[in-house]
């Protein structure tokens, strides 16, 4: 059996996403979307006990191209 971790944050490096450091996997982490076309360091960090409503997190997911592990992790956290 494959054991597969979602990362609970993600960091800008270079232009590119790189998984960062992985924190408490709970209500007190955080993710960060990186806005397409806006240089290296300018994200959205949606905190997760402090989540918007579902349809706003979507439009931000879809509208920023965000990579599937980042729709992943916002699905597990919305679920618990």
């Amino acid at each position: 059996m494959i054991d597969r971790q979602v990362p609970v944050d993600v960091a800008m490096s270079d232009g590119d996403l790189a998984p960062a450091a992985m924190g408490s996997s709970g209500p007190t982490g955080s993710v960060e979307i990186p806005l397409k076309g806006s240089g290296d360091n300018e994200v959205i960090e949606i905190e997760f006990d402090r989540l918007p409503p579902a349809d706003d997190i979507v439009h931000i997911l879809t509208e920023e191209s965000a990579q599937l592990h980042l729709w992943v992790t916002l699905a597990v956290e919305y679920y618990r």
